[in-house]
Order: C-alpha cells, then sequence, then structure tokens
C-alpha cells in the first residue's frame, strides 16, 4: 500500500474512531480513592501488540481532557500524565488503528491501578477502543 493511500487510511480511520467513541456507556469501575471533585489523578494508557501489528495510529484523551492523535506509532506505546477530573462521568479513553494480523492490548490505568482493559483482535485494519468513566 503507498505511503498516501496508508496516511489516508490511517487518518480516515482515526476520525471515524474518535466519532464512534463519542458515545459512551456507563461504567461500574472506581479508581482508588475516588470521590470528591474536581481531583487530581495519574492517567496512564498502554498499547501492546502481538506479533503481526508494528505500528498504528493511537487516539486518546489528553491531560486538558482533549484528543491527541498520534499516527504511524510503534508498538508497544506506553504515555502517563497528571490530569484534572471535574466531575463524574468525566473519560478517560485510548483507541488504535492498525494494519496487520494479531491483537493489540489497551489499558487504562488510574493512580497507578488497572481500570479497563480490553484486547481487539483481527486481521488486514484492526480498530479498537477502551474507555473509563470517573465515578
Amino acid at each position: 500500500m503507498s505511503k498516501r493511500i496508508r496516511y489516508l487510511f490511517f487518518t480516515l480511520s482515526a476520525v471515524i474512531l474518535c466519532l464512534s467513541l463519542n458515545s459512551c456507556k456507563k461504567d461500574d469501575d472506581s479508581p482508588a480513592g475516588a470521590g470528591g471533585y474536581p481531583k487530581v489523578v495519574s492517567i496512564e494508557y498502554k498499547a501492546i501488540a502481538s506479533a503481526g501489528v508494528n505500528s498504528g495510529t493511537v487516539l486518546y484523551i489528553n491531560e486538558t481532557a482533549a484528543y491527541t492523535t498520534l499516527i504511524d506509532r510503534s508498538f508497544p506505546f506506553t504515555t502517563k500524565f497528571n490530569r484534572t477530573i471535574n466531575k463524574k462521568g468525566d473519560l478517560a479513553q485510548l483507541g488504535f488503528t492498525a494494519s496487520g494480523s494479531g491483537s493489540v492490548t489497551l489499558q487504562i490505568f488510574v493512580n497507578d491501578v488497572l481500570v479497563k482493559t480490553a484486547t481487539p483482535t483481527g486481521s488486514g485494519a484492526l480498530t479498537g477502543s477502551v474507555e473509563y468513566l470517573f465515578p
């Protein structure tokens, strides 16, 4: 696949992923120290790929509660930062798109506690996400 088509594929996939992730369901998981708002928490995202999936587009909600999109990012991917959570229902979210065959394990840690994990699998075009709503 040419670089231009690959770039277009990943960009379009990231946009579709971002739009599809906006519909969220209630989550009953709670990080350590759940309680009054606003509060500052540590958030860490990890994306760990199996053999056959080397890189892809990574999308996550960053320390300012905005989306960050990283194109052609190598796996494994990890980032950690502090963020102010202002209210119940604020969202931590990690997603990806990649080409290849295999799986990508997605993890969200809040205050060093694993609160959500998912392992999407597939072949050809892979996509997946994991999200955590603060209680």
